[in-house]
């Protein structure tokens, strides 16, 4: 990837609409780089980020040979969905199942290190 394309700053990018830029700009991602850095899962948590923007990202990065860094936080990503999922669930659940259920995801996924 060339230097150009890396500093590349988040708010000279026309393929990404205001909302787009907006949202990243928020959540402090200022450049192509910046961006690069970013999981999928970090990239769709951020404030006003919606399908269409992410959409958009990924569309910009995919037309340049580039993608979101998924190397190592794939396991990270997926127990934090399903975490974001069962605290959606938490008030049905009794202390016993969440801990059960932790301890399913500490056997099956692994942790970041």
């Amino acid at each position: 990837m060339s230097e150009s394309l890396k500093k590349k700053q988040i708010c000279e990018i026309k393929e990404l609409s205001t909302r787009a830029k907006n949202a990243l700009i928020g959540a402090n991602i200022l450049s192509v780089d910046d961006l690069l850095k970013m999981t999928s899962y970090d990239v769709e948590s951020i404030p006003y980020m919606g399908k269409a923007s992410m959409a958009q990202i990924r569309n910009y990065l995919t037309s340049r040979g580039l993608e979101l860094d998924e190397g190592g936080h794939k396991y990270q990503n997926q127990k934090n969905r399903i975490i974001d999922d069962i605290q959606k669930w938490a008030p049905r659940l009794s202390i016993k199942d969440l801990q059960e259920i932790k301890g399913i995801l500490d056997g099956y996924i692994p942790s970041r290190k």
